[in-house]
């Protein structure tokens, strides 16, 4: 998720077009690659039978609140410019991205290896 944030931030100061390539392919490599483990790591430790509930709550939880974000942040980038809006989202994004390590739970979480 963080280079999301690097990438609002990179449109805010404005970055050369070759840059803001590397920054957006980062994004989708790190979107791609953090679903990957994501979704894994649901399937090793959610139990089948509450797999799909367990998913539908997650995708609530990851997109629910964007309706809102799209309402205020129009209102945000007139009130302090745009450029300032989107460093502050970017900022943020890379903060919550950083502050989920420090979360013990999420650090402990590992994979499991299946044998053939």
């Amino acid at each position: 998720m963080g280079p999301s944030g690097l990438l609002l931030i990179g449109l805010a100061v404005p970055l050369a077009v070759g840059m803001l390539l590397v920054l957006s392919a980062a994004v989708g490599f790190g979107f791609a690659a953090g679903n990957t483990f994501w979704q894994t790591a649901l399937q090793q430790n959610v139990p089948e039978h509450a797999l799909s509930r367990i998913s539908s709550f997650d995708w609530l939880g990851s997109v629910a609140f964007n309706p809102l974000g799209y309402a205020l942040i129009g209102p945000l980038a007139t009130a302090v410019g745009t450029s300032q809006a989107l460093v502050a989202c970017g900022v943020i994004n890379v903060m919550v991205a950083v502050g989920v390590t420090f979360v013990p739970s999420v650090r402990r979480i590992r994979m499991v290896v299946a044998s053939a």
